[in-house]
């Protein structure tokens, strides 16, 4: 499946609001870490829901498997555990609110 470019594109807030985030994140955080995701993955930050899976919505018809944008956010999630002393777990991520809330645990 290609990446949804059809979707309605929606502010941050409007993002952050719909997906209820308010209990798990501040906005800021999550203004930067979904702004990130965005620039790594090279898609429009106002596309993106936190429903979107690593394997369909976030792999746009034509990208290898597993491209720079996908390594570095599993790099973020390396250098993160390593930090936090947790370097022998491992994550499976299949979504992107999966990769946002690991993330904001490890920030």
């Amino acid at each position: 499946m290609a990446f949804p470019t059809d979707r309605a594109t929606l502010s941050l807030q409007e993002i952050y609001a719909e997906a209820n985030y308010a209990t798990v994140m501040t906005f800021d955080r999550f203004d930067e870490l979904l702004t990130h995701v965005a620039y790594e993955l090279k898609v429009p930050v106002g596309k993106l829901r936190v429903t979107d899976r690593f394997d369909q919505e976030l792999k746009p018809a034509g990208r290898p498997e597993w491209d720079e944008g996908f390594a570095s956010l599993a790099i973020d999630i390396e250098h993160g555990l390593k930090r936090h002393k947790r370097k022998h777990e491992k994550h499976v991520l299949w979504t992107l609110d999966e990769y946002l809330r690991l993330i904001n645990e490890l920030y």
